[in-house]
């Protein structure tokens, strides 16, 4: 799996916010997720720890051979993280 260039991803997605969402597809260019799998994470190794990047927004299923879908819509957890430490308490 793979973040998707931005020019990729706002052609899809336009008038989305790209500092508050990115778009992930595998290497046929075809959607990582399907509508079941929404709320999903999108993981990432930092220093061999894995961090969860995105959550898992928007998704259309193509699953016929060589027929690409969109790439998946996640909602970038980043900007939440300050609401997220307060409300659970972690750091």
């Amino acid at each position: 799996m793979r973040v998707t260039n931005l020019t990729r991803c706002l052609s899809f997605v336009p008038t989305m916010p790209m500092d508050l969402i990115f778009c992930g597809e595998d290497s046929q260019r075809r959607s990582d997720f399907c509508q079941q799998d929404l709320g999903g994470g999108f993981t990432m190794l930092d220093r061999g720890i894995e961090v969860l990047v995105g959550i898992a927004s928007i998704a259309r299923c193509v699953n016929v051979p060589n027929i690409p879908s969109i790439p998946a819509i996640y909602t970038r957890v980043s900007p939440y993280l300050d609401w997220i430490r307060t409300e659970t308490g972690l750091q």
